[in-house]
């Protein structure tokens, strides 16, 4: 078995798997500063859903609360900007969707 299948050009496969020069670690430099300390990275907090903790109602005629709701484009902004559980964030976009219908957002903000 001489030849290979499918390797038209014959001879090694480049750019797969691990490179020459990593050892069984794959140490890279990057590795070697996370070691030393100077990359830090910090924990974000979980967002907690306003809903649920104070007991908020969604209504489509509070304008304060759909202004948090959307971006400035206008469009329903997703759960991880809005800190909403999923069953919240699914009312939220239905409440902009229905605050849309009755005039009271526009579609689209320039």
């Amino acid at each position: 078995m001489a030849e290979r299948r499918g390797n038209k050009k014959g001879g090694d496969k480049k750019g797969r798997g691990r490179g020459k020069g990593k050892g069984k670690g794959g140490s890279n430099s990057n590795n070697n500063d996370r070691d030393e300390g100077k990359l830090k990275f910090k924990k974000k907090r979980k967002k907690v859903c306003v809903f649920c903790a104070e007991k908020e109602t969604l209504d489509y005629k509070n304008m304060d609360l759909m202004r948090r709701l959307i971006t400035d484009r206008g469009k329903i902004a997703p759960r991880r900007m809005t800190g909403c559980c999923a069953k919240h964030q699914r009312a939220a976009a239905k409440i902009v969707k229905r605050a849309r219908h009755a005039t009271l957002l526009p579609y689209v903000m320039e």
